[in-house]
C-alpha cells in the first residue's frame, strides 16, 4: 500500500522563507487570513473555499487553473456570426495575464468563488477558522472510492483533518 507523506525539503522551506520576505504573491496569500496553504509530498496548494488557487513545487514553480483568471469584472457582449463568436479581444480585456498584488489574489478569488459551492464553501471556513485544522482536500493513495460519482481509480478523500489534545494523547 502506498504511504501517506506530506512534508518539506529544507531547501523548499528556505525558498518560500526568501520569497515570504519581499513583496509577491508567496507574501500575499501568507497575509490572507482567509486562505489555507495545504502541504503535500513535497509541494503546496493554497485553497480558497476548496479551490486550489496556486500549486506551488520546489523551485517556487507555480501554477494556477486557468478558469481563476478570467477577470470577474468581464462584461462585454461577444457576437456570434456564422456560428463563430469574436473572442479576439478577450487575452487583452477578459484574462489577468500577470500578478500585481493582492487586486489580483481577489480577483482570484472571486473567480475561484463562482466553483464553490455550500459544501467546500462551509468547509473552508472552518479550516480557517479552526487552528485543530491541518489539512483540507486530502487524498489518501492506495484508498479507492467505488461508487462515489467519480472514477473508480480516484483516491479516497476527505474534506478536512483536524487534531484535537486529550491529555497528553492527540487524535
Amino acid at each position: 500500500m502506498p504511504k501517506f507523506i506530506h512534508g518539506l525539503s529544507a531547501g523548499f522551506i528556505a525558498q518560500l522563507a526568501a520569497e515570504a520576505n519581499i513583496n509577491s504573491w508567496w507574501a500575499d496569500a501568507l497575509n490572507d487570513p482567509k486562505l489555507f496553504v495545504a502541504v503535500r509530498h513535497n509541494y503546496l496548494n493554497v485553497y480558497w473555499r476548496g479551490q486550489s488557487l496556486f500549486r506551488v513545487k520546489p523551485g517556487l514553480k507555480v501554477t494556477t487553473h486557468v478558469k481563476f483568471l478570467v477577470d470577474p469584472k468581464l462584461a462585454d457582449q461577444v457576437s456570434l456570426a456564422e456560428g463563430k463568436f469574436d473572442v479576439g479581444g478577450l487575452l487583452d480585456r477578459g484574462l489577468v495575464s500577470r500578478y500585481e498584488g493582492p487586486p489580483t489574489l481577489a480577483k482570484m478569488k472571486t473567480a475561484a468563488g463562482l466553483f464553490a459551492g455550500p459544501e467546500k464553501t462551509g468547509s473552508h471556513e472552518i479550516a480557517v477558522n479552526n487552528p485543530e485544522v491541518i489539512d483540507c482536500e486530502i487524498a489518501f493513495p492506495g484508498i479507492i472510492s467505488p461508487h462515489d460519482g467519480g472514477p473508480d481509480e480516484t483516491a479516497g478523500r476527505v474534506d478536512l483533518l483536524s487534531l484535537q489534545q486529550d491529555g497528553d494523547t492527540v487524535r
